[in-house]
């Protein structure tokens, strides 16, 4: 009994590290890809760096509250995805031995 909750708790330490290193990789992949759309929307209206006017400081904070929205918004999404993920991965991994179980009851 303890060596099947020492391999359950294994298994989902092992379930968490992957879905940690899928949740990096899904933050770069966002990041790179935003860069991308950025730069060619500003690349297709001409906007270069010598042609920029500068902004007021109201301006300037205005898109620093909207940066941090996103960030704390792009947060709470990711939890929300963490924790369906992990739900998800708990129940069918207790949902997969009484499956076994039937099967064989059957035949």
């Amino acid at each position: 009994m303890e060596n099947q909750n020492q391999e359950q708790n294994q298994n989902q330490n092992e379930i968490t590290n992957q879905h940690n290193d899928q949740t990096e990789n899904i933050s770069k992949i966002s990041q790179s890809t935003t860069n991308v759309l950025i730069s060619s929307i500003l690349r297709k209206h001409g906007v270069t760096k010598d042609k920029l006017k500068p902004i007021s400081e109201e301006q300037k904070a205005e898109l620093r509250n909207m940066v941090e929205n996103l960030k704390q918004q792009l947060t709470e999404l990711q939890k929300q995805a963490s924790q369906t993920y992990t739900e998800n991965s708990q129940s069918s991994s207790k949902d997969k031995s009484p499956k076994i179980n039937r099967r064989r009851r059957r035949l």
